[in-house]
């Protein structure tokens, strides 16, 4: 099984840390390899986190999770993207910005919602 190259998009920095605290805390039996996309050993590892854009993702342009309320500079290079969008009024509607922006540039996303009831 071929492993997956994944970058993770956050609003900022604050949430780069936060997210990194819980990719190391969420379990103490699973572990999800990761480092900031400024690392040097992001070239290395599996999921790069990143919060500017500013850093190297060479390899990683296999799946974005987007967590941020903006379209990545470097959207059209990924093969899929995860947009996340919360029940959070600010946020569904960012979602339906973006939703319309892979649409006017020819993509045809896929909707799902997950009920967390």
């Amino acid at each position: 099984m071929e492993k997956s190259q994944i970058v993770i998009l956050v609003e900022n920095h604050t949430d780069v840390i936060k997210l990194d605290q819980m990719l190391w805390t969420f379990s103490e039996y699973d572990f999800l390899p990761h480092v900031m996309a400024k690392d040097p050993l992001a070239s290395q590892t599996p999921i790069i986190l990143d919060h500017d854009e500013k850093g190297e993702w060479e390899k990683h342009y296999q799946i974005l999770i987007n967590l941020s309320s903006r379209i990545s500079k470097n959207f059209g290079l990924f093969e899929r993207i995860f947009e996340i969008v919360s029940l959070d009024n600010v946020d569904k509607n960012s979602g339906r910005t973006r939703y319309r922006f892979y649409c006017q540039k020819g993509y045809s996303p896929a909707h799902f919602t997950i009920n967390s009831t």
